[in-house]
């Protein structure tokens, strides 16, 4: 069994999130899925991070989405869109305590959308920059 206190040298890999996540997402009761939701966002969030190069600077969330959009259209909006979502969706999870229903597709969503978010953001390396637009006679 792992030890709780790693020797190794090695940056933490996000994406271990993302495999938490659908382990607590195969359980059927709500703390695992709540929980589902949270790991899924926070392995987004910090893929998105870390993309901006911000990985050891303490930003906002909110901050992170909103330069995430001012990068290239349309795929810089559709990941802030999603990310913003899933942020959402990650604090009714962690905060609200009252009766919700639905957490298995709620989890099994918030999965689907960190992927989508990593996919993206792997294209958002190979797109073209935004190009301000062009106004007539210009």
């Amino acid at each position: 069994m792992p030890s709780s206190t790693s020797t190794t040298t090695s940056p933490f890999d996000w994406d271990d999130y993302l495999r938490l996540a659908k382990e607590l997402g195969a359980r059927a009761d709500s703390a695992s899925l709540r929980s589902c939701v949270s790991r899924a966002y926070y392995c987004a969030f910090h893929r998105a991070k870390k993309k901006l190069s911000k990985e050891d600077v303490e930003v906002s969330h909110a901050l992170v989405w909103d330069e995430i959009e001012d990068g290239p259209a349309p795929l810089g909006a559709e990941i802030a869109g999603l990310g913003r979502a899933l942020r959402n969706r990650r604090n009714t999870a962690d905060y609200e305590a009252r009766v919700i229903y639905g957490w298995d597709k709620k989890a099994a969503d918030a999965i689907a959308k960190a992927e989508q978010i990593g996919a993206l953001l792997i294209q958002l390396s190979s797109a073209p920059p935004s190009s301000p637009t062009s106004t007539p006679g210009s």
